[in-house]
């Protein structure tokens, strides 16, 4: 009985275990995703003017000119719509735009018509990062919570490594570096590119040499001078480490 009880509680936490993981990387996703697209929506005055580029663009327009272009819009609506907005140049945005709740044109600087809005790439970057492409009240409310869960995880990461900033701008000298070799831990390589009988022989004295602490050689060895000395060797078998004759343990004949 007890061992079944055991047994049923081991799996309730594996099981509780996986969907902590699921949630976690679905959430980790979701936060990705909107990180992502919030670095690069900075940058969507700059994609609105790359996706339309023959777009006429002003540093400023005139009153009657704004009026013209509205009154355009106005015109061309199927049904009557109530608001209106005129967005005027900016600076990373030279362009005159007249929005109502169905459409929008750009305007000319003298006012005419100059074509729709359009920029799709965009527009679908600053949905997923505003609302996730989710309707606009939910996707509000989700992205507002993954915000939210963002910060404490924040603040909660600065609480649990109260270090964090003095290790990251703390130099460590030697840290980061590549271990190299020294010529006793590389000797059985030797032995078995120069002769392959000899290797155990030689593995076995290498390593009782270097338990030994006055035995501290540090020239570094590296694979490719190996190679080129076995390649530049007139005769391989004379640099065997008179070995040649050595048989390893437990081949001897009897």
């Amino acid at each position: 009985m007890g061992q079944n009880s055991a047994k049923g509680s081991a799996q309730r936490v594996a099981k509780a275990l996986e969907a902590h993981v699921l949630v976690a990387l679905i959430f980790g996703a979701l936060i990705y995703i909107l990180a992502l697209t919030g670095t690069l929506s900075v940058f969507n005055h700059e994609l609105q003017r790359w996706e339309q580029p023959d777009v006429p663009e002003m540093l400023q327009i005139s009153a009657e000119a704004a009026e013209r272009a509205a009154l355009a819009v106005f015109a061309s609506e199927a049904e009557p719509s109530s608001p209106l907005y005129i967005n005027f140049p900016q600076g990373d945005l030279p362009r005159t735009v007249i929005t109502t709740d169905t459409q929008a044109f750009f305007a000319a600087p003298d006012g005419s018509i100059a074509g729709p809005e359009a920029f799709p790439w965009t527009q679908f970057l600053l949905d997923l990062h505003y609302y996730l492409h989710l309707p606009q009240i939910l996707g509000l409310t989700v992205v507002g919570a993954l915000g939210a869960m963002l910060i404490g995880l924040s603040f909660s990461g600065l609480l649990a490594r109260p270090r964090i900033f003095r290790d990251a701008f703390t130099y460590r000298r030697g840290a980061g570096r590549l271990p190299t070799a020294s010529p006793l831990q590389l000797l059985p390589l030797v032995c078995r590119m120069t002769q392959p009988r000899c290797s155990h022989r030689y593995s076995v004295a290498s390593q009782s040499l270097l338990r030994r602490p006055r035995i501290t050689a540090k020239l570094p060895i590296s694979l490719a001078r190996l190679n080129t000395w076995r390649a530049n060797s007139p005769n391989t078998k004379s640099h065997s480490l008179s070995c040649m004759s050595q048989a390893p343990p437990g081949n001897t004949a009897m």
